[in-house]
């Protein structure tokens, strides 16, 4: 999963937020998904930040970052 907001004037506006959640709703629905899980560099705090926020949940960590799950149920 990746989430670029190249347009300084749309980042920190819960834009990622937004395209999580209608995500994760349709990938839930249609495919059946069960869950979301993401790779995110230890220096990347406010994308850590955010994911945390969206109910992320660190379930393993090492030198580079963090690995994150969402559950869809």
């Amino acid at each position: 999963m990746g989430i670029l907001i190249g347009e300084n004037e749309w980042r920190r506006k819960s834009v990622a937020s937004e395209v999580v959640k209608a995500s994760s709703e349709y990938l839930g629905k249609i495919y059946g998904f069960r869950y979301i899980d993401l790779s995110v560099g230890r220096s990347n705090i406010p994308a850590i930040t955010a994911y945390k926020k969206m109910k992320f949940e660190v379930v393993e960590e090492d030198d580079n970052g963090f690995k994150m799950w969402l559950d869809l149920k």
